[in-house]
């Protein structure tokens, strides 16, 4: 089955919130979790999104920021971070081939080496992450010669 990554910035409203999950235990470090409130809203769509993918046969996954969901509802998007220790839940971080934060090509911004790219891939996923690695392509749709290497 493909996998569809959805990805979506869900607001957590605090005010009309409901309780979804009671206070736990982090299973990394035995800390208590604080309970969260999260918009009934937010728990419908995901039901909806987890049970139509379910009668589709369809693996899904829903990406979301900054502990907008409680951890296991979706995958926790790190956009260029990460985690600094082993998480008890998955989450995502991407990153670029080239040396700045560009989404596309940058014409002489130069590239990370691949002992970098391949630093950066252990590192999450040793700490449970995955990594999306983006390659900008140029003006005319090709890859550079650098971000093939």
């Amino acid at each position: 089955m493909k996998k569809l990554i959805i990805a979506i910035a869900v607001l957590c409203t605090m005010a009309h919130g409901i309780v979804c999950a009671e206070s736990t235990t982090n299973q990394a470090n035995g800390q208590p979790v604080p309970a969260r409130r999260y918009e009934r809203g937010q728990q419908e769509m995901l039901a909806y999104f987890y049970n139509k993918a379910e009668k589709n046969q369809k693996e899904v996954v829903v990406t979301y920021k900054y502990h907008q969901l409680p951890p296991g509802a979706g995958l926790l998007d790190w956009e260029q971070g990460q985690e600094s220790d082993l998480t008890y839940y998955d989450w995502i971080t991407d990153s670029t081939t080239d040396n700045g934060k560009g989404w596309g090509y940058v014409k002489g911004l130069g590239f990370k080496t691949l002992n970098n790219l391949i630093d950066n891939l252990v590192d999450r996923v040793s700490k449970n992450g995955y990594l999306l690695l983006n390659v900008g392509p140029k003006p005319d749709g090709t890859i550079p010669d650098e971000a093939k290497a």
